[in-house]
């Protein structure tokens, strides 16, 4: 053989472990490296120690309150009332979400509009997890604390309101207030029932009606008419109308005026409403009026202002209802908001000032209805009016 290639005749030829013989100066192929398996989790490991150690310990009462929008007092309250609820069994795979976190979870999203996946991350979840939560959490709230929370007033309560009323608009026997407010949402799937719900600001919206009282608890909720309702048509097909119509509400204690007229109990509406004689809307402006109409508008302008501070406190507080959800959604959404509102009022618990709702949405002003107004409830405003002048001498 030649030189200089490094193989030399009298030296033996090396056997691989293969049984095959290679010379001396070739190395025998090594075989490919296998990859490894990369482990891949079926649940990523997440971590509850934001919520348990900063927010549960570190935190103080002011920053408990703007995370959750209530103050901790408040949280373990409410979280008494819907803990059977939201106790759930652990599996051989994983532990259950406690109770407390779950609560969490659904304050933090109302009050915030948080995205899943950063609701995920601050309370160490996964995004499907977070949504199963708020799936089964806020129709909780709404069957648990509704009963308790948002019902229309005892005959005791009523008279409490009347006098409250009386005290702040002079009017006799007035049992509440009712306006309209416009909640986002996203647009609905196809033009035609998309266009049912663009309101006269031109974006999409349910309407929420809100009846309540001198203090701004809410008395009685109806959501999810189409933006492009207006007042007295979401009136006509609410829960309450029917319960008005069939004298389950609003029909006693009746209360004797100084013109010796007796009046029943009645409600505050604006111009969108028309006058009946369980509501009261304001008289059509027209020069050379009879001053007693003025000072009745004047009036009942001074007893609707709460309604205004509630829808701003109610959208100041849960900031996702101005966020827009779906449509299916949004109305379990508003209705759990309405409770938290009157459960935080009864506590005591109010939002600072700078954190309320700036009414940049303010509802635009409704126009007079048409509908002409019956003679025994022009009769009743009537009535109202010159009572009203008589005791302010």
């Amino acid at each position: 053989m030649l030189a200089g290639h490094g193989f030399y005749p009298d030296q033996k030829e090396e056997e691989d472990c293969d049984g095959h013989e290679y010379p001396n100066h070739l190395v025998p192929p090594e075989p490919l490296p296998t990859p490894a398996f990369q482990r891949r989790w079926w649940v990523l490991c997440k971590s509850h120690e934001w919520f348990r150690v900063y927010l549960g310990e570190v935190y103080g009462d002011s920053r408990w309150q703007r995370m959750m929008r209530m103050k901790k007092s408040s949280f373990l309250q409410l979280l008494s009332f819907l803990r059977d609820g939201l106790q759930k069994q652990n599996t051989r795979y994983r532990p259950c979400i406690p109770p407390d976190l779950q609560l969490s979870i659904i304050l933090h999203r109302l009050g915030h509009g948080t995205s899943y996946f950063d609701l995920g991350e601050f309370f160490g979840c996964g995004e499907t997890t977070v949504h199963e939560v708020l799936l089964e959490g806020v129709p909780l709230i709404c069957r648990v604390l509704g009963p308790l929370y948002l019902a229309w007033p005892s005959p005791d309560e009523c008279r409490r309101i009347s006098l409250g009323f009386e005290a702040k608009c002079k009017l006799l026997n007035c049992h509440g207030a009712i306006d309209c407010s416009h909640i986002r949402i996203r647009a609905p799937p196809g033009q035609t029932l998309a266009e049912d719900y663009v309101n006269r600001k031109k974006w999409h919206s349910i309407v929420l009606q809100a009846v309540v009282d001198f203090q701004g608890c809410i008395l009685d909720c109806f959501v999810g008419m189409p933006g492009v309702a207006n007042d007295q048509r979401v009136l006509r097909n609410s829960g309450f109308f029917r319960r008005v119509s069939r004298g389950e509400i609003l029909q006693t204690p009746q209360m004797e005026l100084l013109t010796g007229f007796q009046v029943r109990p009645y409600i505050l509406g604006d111009a969108g409403y028309t006058t009946t004689p369980w509501l009261m809307s304001p008289y059509r402006p027209r020069p050379g009026a009879p001053a007693h109409i003025s000072v009745f508008n004047d009036a009942l302008v001074q007893g609707r202002l709460i309604l205004e501070q509630v829808f701003g406190r109610l959208k100041g507080r849960w900031r996702l209802l101005d966020l827009g959800t779906g449509l299916e959604w949004t109305p379990h959404v508003v209705h759990a908001a309405c409770i938290l509102h009157n459960f935080l009022l009864r506590n005591g618990d109010t939002l600072d000032h700078q954190e309320e709702y700036e009414q940049g949405n303010a509802e635009l002003p409704n126009k007079h209805q048409h509908e002409a107004v019956g003679d025994y409830a022009e009769s009743v405003r009537e009535e109202l009016a010159i009572d009203l002048c008589l005791r302010r001498g």
